[in-house]
């Protein structure tokens, strides 16, 4: 019989994922009680970090291990008062202070650190036994997320309007037949449009350039390309949106957006050339 997860699937995203971590959760608790270790698993990414990196902010540890500051906050308040660590002044910023462990700390911080090992390939075969890349899928979700939000997206559809998202490879071929639609109708295709399109990856996304997917009920209706010619200088190509989505305000859309990346990424200068 299908269990609940299975039955809902992508619908019960983050239940599922809450599930999950709740049992691994409480794995680690045993594993840190078995070998006698005050330690709550929540404490364990800032402990690592401080380890391995030594002091930091805490805006630095938030961005780090990507947890909101509020959050992280509150667990180094949690880790200060079992001792773990203190924070000084900033010797550079005078609004900052620098989290470190202290002598306690680097105590428990050495009796982890031999229990990572161990820890760490039993998760490794967990991993495998899946038979998927699964690290890899959770950086690509969470990116995915960075991109649009699920509740942007939840809004998009409800008003029947795009929201813009990062291109990923999934989008390939759209960015592709998307732009040779429009390329044919008005131009001819050049070896260079063929080049950008066939391999975006490499023409456009390596150098330090962008590419942005309008979806429309979560399909690609439109494209459009951000190329770096130099430093602070880019061009905005490659701008194309399904002809039956036309005259709805995609193409501004992506226009603003792409604008707007561009300003993110450090341009002085945007190009367009027609």
């Amino acid at each position: 019989m299908a269990n609940f997860y299975s039955e809902h699937g992508v619908a019960v995203l983050g239940s599922r994922l809450r599930q999950i971590s709740e049992r691994i959760t409480q794995d680690n608790r045993r594993i840190f009680k078995a070998a006698k270790l005050d330690i709550e698993p929540r404490w364990y990414p800032i402990l690592t970090t401080l380890t391995r990196n030594g002091p930091w902010t805490t805006g630095d540890l938030a961005g780090h291990i990507r947890l909101s500051h509020a959050a992280t906050s509150q667990v180094i308040r949690q880790l200060k008062e079992a001792g773990y660590v203190a924070s000084r002044p900033h010797p550079e910023d005078g609004r900052s202070n620098l989290v470190h462990l202290t002598a306690k700390g680097k105590t428990l911080a050495r009796k982890f650190t031999r229990l990572t090992n161990d820890v760490t390939l039993a998760a490794q075969s967990i991993v495998a036994e899946t038979g998927h890349d699964l690290m890899g899928a959770l950086e690509a979700l969470d990116e995915a997320l960075s991109s649009a939000s699920l509740a942007a997206r939840v809004d998009a559809l409800s008003a029947g309007k795009a929201v813009i998202v990062d291109y990923r490879p999934v989008y390939a071929a759209d960015f592709r037949d998307l732009n040779y639609v429009w390329i044919r109708k008005y131009f001819e295709v050049e070896a260079a449009d063929i080049e950008q399109l066939e391999n975006p990856q490499v023409s456009i996304l390596q150098p330090g350039g962008a590419i942005l997917i309008a979806l429309v009920a979560a399909k690609p209706v439109g494209a459009c390309a951000l190329e770096k010619l130099a430093p602070g200088r880019y061009e905005l190509s490659k701008m194309a949106v399904d002809p039956g989505q036309q005259g709805k305000g995609i193409g501004l859309k992506l226009g603003q957006a792409i604008i707007e990346r561009a300003r993110q990424l450090g341009g002085k200068t945007l190009e367009l050339e027609s």
